[in-house]
């Protein structure tokens, strides 16, 4: 009786592990997966006016619609115009990368 005890108690445990792992390695997919993409959502308001002055010279007309910013400095701009969204990519510096 005592062996089979044992033996449901080890089940349960490396059961009971492998769900862990599965939860932990889930989180961690999700983490990865905002650290590769690289970009975060932040507010059309923390984008820095000389990334806005660059946006209103070079996309006359188009409206910011959504920012993102990179870990390294990056921000990668929604915008609209006329129903044509177009991603637009800038340094904090302001200056143009694609």
């Amino acid at each position: 009786m005592k062996m089979m005890q044992k033996v449901f108690l080890t089940i349960g445990l490396v059961m009971m592990l492998s769900a862990n792992v599965k939860m932990a390695g889930s989180d961690k997919v999700r983490a990865q997966s905002i650290i590769f993409s690289g970009y975060q959502k932040i507010e059309n308001t923390q984008v820095p006016v000389e990334v806005l002055k660059n946006v209103s010279s070079k996309y006359k007309g188009y409206v910011l619609s959504e920012s993102y910013l990179s870990g390294n400095g990056m921000f990668k701009l929604t915008l609209i115009k006329k129903r044509k969204t177009v991603y637009a990519y800038f340094k904090s510096t302001g200056k143009f990368i694609k």
